[in-house]
């Protein structure tokens, strides 16, 4: 499933693509889909962003000067939203298709934008099992999508705000990351490296943690999903104008899917556990 820095690659290089571009026409290819997404026809994309583990669409209605409509996007397990400037042949499991103009970017005047420019882009949501989800919102219904945790990318992500929600849990620490109710966005695969980096085992009860721990953790966090987002996420991959574009933090991993290698800091065996159904990667000798 993508995470946090998996669904920020995807927002941001969307954004490259469609930022300014009109909705041409929509079409819904599966019935599990808001049949409401009709109504996009007509409306310009101002931006793309994440909101938790969801890229949203601001869109700007014919003739309004301000967004108060909304594309909410959640890939959940396979889902993928796709920018091309064609429609790739073959793309299976293709679910949600809209045909974009070109937009009013790069210097464009309005004229050219009314003529040569149109029909010069597909946003597409493909989706093999069919569980995410897309919605049309309005503004009095952006609070469905806010993330109950606080995002760790965000300014409300201090060290103050990380001690008062670590205090009172005596949850192990590497499952107590993956809960969304606390902090947004932190998958498997992060919540093991970024233990790695602060030195701490991931079963130490959250409320185990000093303040020094504490700033680690916090550090850690956010240079962990830094470097992710920077690498493009871990497994992330999209259609950009024909080509495949993959996330590459996988060659990055200190720990995560490296069993019984030698740890890159101290050189003992890492292991592997199981800890709330998941796998956990740590160094038994470096995180205490």
């Amino acid at each position: 499933m993508p995470e946090l820095p998996e669904v920020e690659t995807m927002a941001r290089r969307l954004a490259t693509h469609t930022t300014g571009s009109r909705i041409l026409s929509v079409q819904v290819l599966d019935e599990k889909q808001d049949a409401n997404l009709t109504q996009l026809v007509g409306h310009r994309i101002a931006g793309v962003r994440r909101v938790g583990k969801q890229c949203v669409l601001d869109l700007l209605r014919p003739r309004r000067r301000t967004v108060d409509r909304y594309l909410a996007v959640h890939l959940r397990m396979t889902g993928l939203l796709l920018w091309a400037p064609t429609l790739p042949d073959p793309l299976p499991h293709l679910r949600v298709r809209m045909d974009l103009d070109r937009g009013r970017g790069r210097g464009r005047g309005r004229g050219r934008e009314r003529g040569r420019g149109r029909g010069r882009g597909l946003l597409l949501y493909q989706d093999l099992r069919r569980f995410g989800r897309l919605r049309l919102l309005e503004q009095k219904d952006l609070a469905l999508i806010e993330p109950a945790g606080i995002d760790p990318t965000t300014d409300g992500f201090t060290i103050a705000a990380l001690r008062q929600l670590l205090t009172p849990s005596r949850q192990p620490i590497k499952p107590w990351l993956l809960r969304q109710d606390r902090l947004v966005g932190l998958g498997n695969i992060y919540a093991s490296e970024i233990l790695f980096a602060a030195r701490i085992g991931p079963d130490r009860a959250a409320q185990s943690l000093d303040t020094s721990e504490i700033k680690r953790l916090h550090q850690a966090t956010r240079q962990v999903l830094a470097r992710a987002i920077e690498a493009a996420g871990t497994t992330f991959y999209a259609i950009e104008a024909g080509r495949h574009v993959r996330g590459t933090f996988r060659e990055q991993l200190a720990v995560y899917g490296q069993q019984d290698t030698p740890c890159p800091r101290c050189g003992e065996a890492v292991q592997r556990t199981v800890q709330a159904q998941r796998s956990t990667y740590y160094c038994g000798n470096c995180q205490e």
